[in-house]
């Protein structure tokens, strides 16, 4: 498996159109275009923030909600920061922020390696509620899916019942459909070469 490196430049998108000024979110609230760069440290609260806010409503793991959970999760974002690399399993990770020109983070995504397997999973990506529906959305996993996707022979995801505008995203962008896990109903899914 390619190890998963540091990406230094910044991804910008001409693709994507400025904000309708119909949008319910303010132009001026959100002025610019947004571009995905590596996380710095001073990222890790607001990377943890939405990871929270996600748990609270059900996106990712409720679990990570337990105050030894938090601070376990502190640490491994720290980790991924600094080092490219899971706290536990020590696996090549690295976190994307996503901002608008005038450095405001809008979103977030973890990418990692997975144990025993070949490929990436996409760990977690979550967007402010205030810029959803925007398309900025498509634009982070499309700009990861460029990067990551030819060091790969897969990428998966998995999704939590909660995240049925996640798993739309990812049918929307190629990702299919392999199983759901029994004991949770995470849906997972993969895109690349097939599983075997």
């Amino acid at each position: 498996m390619p190890p998963v490196r540091k990406y230094k430049r910044r991804m910008s998108n001409s693709e994507l159109p400025p904000i309708a000024a119909t949008s319910a979110v303010s132009a001026a609230t959100l002025a610019g275009r947004p571009t995905l760069r590596t996380a710095i440290v001073a990222d890790l609260e607001f990377m943890f923030g939405q990871l929270m806010a996600g748990a609270l409503n059900g996106h990712f793991d409720r679990r990570m909600l337990a105050t030894e959970r938090q601070a376990e999760l502190r640490k491994d974002l720290d980790q991924i920061i600094r080092s490219n690399k899971r706290l536990e399993t020590a696996l090549p990770a690295e976190a994307l922020v996503l901002e608008l020109e005038n450095g405001q983070p809008i979103g977030h995504v973890i990418v990692t390696a997975i144990k025993d397997a070949e490929g990436l999973e996409l760990y977690a990506m979550a967007l402010e509620p205030t810029v959803r529906g925007i398309g900025y959305g498509r634009l982070m996993l499309e700009q990861v899916l460029r990067v990551y996707l030819p060091r790969a022979r897969t990428i998966y995801a998995r999704c939590f019942p909660a995240s049925a505008a996640m798993y739309e995203l990812l049918i929307n962008s190629g990702f299919e459909y392999l199983f759901t896990m029994r004991h949770s109903l995470i849906r997972v899914l993969s895109i690349g070469a097939k599983p075997t």
